[in-house]
């Protein structure tokens, strides 16, 4: 009998336990379907609160570059002063709306999977949910760092230009993608301890910053098991997602011999499969990680000594 993997028991018991995929669904939904009706309402009041004169204008004049270049710029000189204060109001309610619902949703689903491998512990556990909406809340900042990046990259890309009459643009373009690349593996590196922390978090009932400091012990520790239990799961996930992808491109190649609205029909059942089948993968990624910290590595110490928070 082959030795269990923590690919193999992730998909086992992700296969297994429904209710956990459920949760997970409902909570990923729930932020996706409430991100996007934020979006639509206050985009709407954007468009109804800009004058289209402009652009019922550009539409019965001439069709040329520079009507429609200055119909466009019209349009968004109006948009742009709205767009500001509803981006500054919706992001934050945006932030706050996926914490609650990933706090939750990850709370619950890390419990129903730690059960699956030892129901003794999770009898035991005991969520802390403020900590854990906190450990959320990390998340979130943590995405400061891919703008601080892209603002670093913006302005050196400044001294490197050169002369109005010889840009140098291919420097420009490299210093830029250097900057911000490096502020992407930064931030994929922090995401990737904050989101491994909510193992420790919720089993062991660690505070955030300490679950985050374990996290990033125990990636020290164990990363070669980490590594290639993700690089196995985004391997086959990517294989699932693509071959979902082409059966869409297929359905829109088929427009010229199907009704349209089959084609539409075929287009929203595919892309609901790819968006259902990456959750279920990414909930199997999770329960690789807790596989590996609770089964393959029992003993694990903690790095901090901590005691849980009340």
């Amino acid at each position: 009998m082959a030795a269990a993997t923590p690919t193999s028991e992730s998909i086992r018991v992700v296969r297994h336990n429904q209710s956990a995929f459920l949760v997970e669904l409902i909570w990923r939904w729930s932020f996706g379907l409430g991100a996007l009706g934020l979006a639509f309402l206050y985009i709407q009041r954007v468009l109804v609160a800009i004058s289209l004169s402009g652009g019922d204008e550009l539409i019965a004049g001439p069709h040329d570059i520079m009507t429609l270049a200055q119909g466009v710029s019209g349009i968004l000189s109006e948009a742009l002063p709205l767009l500001a204060p509803m981006l500054l109001f919706v992001i934050p309610l945006i932030c706050i709306l996926w914490t609650i619902a990933a706090t939750i949703g990850r709370g619950v689903t890390t419990r129903m999977i730690l059960a699956e491998f030892d129901p003794e512990a999770a009898a035991r556990v005991n969520i802390q949910w403020r900590q854990l909406w906190l450990l959320h809340l990390m998340r979130i900042v943590a995405l400061l760092i891919i703008a601080i990046g892209y603002r670093l990259g913006a302005l050196s890309v400044v001294p490197v230009m050169g002369s109005y009459e010889n840009p140098h643009y291919i420097i420009a373009i490299i210093v830029f993608l250097a900057i911000f690349g490096v502020s992407l593996v930064i931030w994929g590196f922090a995401n990737w301890f904050l989101s491994l922390a909510v193992v420790f978090l919720v089993r062991d009932g660690r505070p955030a910053l300490d679950a985050t400091a374990d996290a990033i012990y125990f990636v020290k520790c164990q990363w070669i098991s980490l590594v290639v239990a993700s690089f196995w799961n985004g391997l086959i996930r990517t294989i699932v997602n693509i071959v979902i992808t082409i059966v869409g491109v297929a359905a829109v190649v088929a427009g010229s011999v199907i009704p349209s609205w089959a084609v539409a029909i075929l287009v929203f059942l595919t892309t609901m499969i790819y968006c259902v089948v990456s959750d279920w993968f990414l909930l199997a990624r999770h329960a690789a990680y807790l596989f590996v910290a609770h089964v393959e590595r029992p003993d694990f110490v903690p790095a901090t000594s901590a005691e849980p928070a009340t």
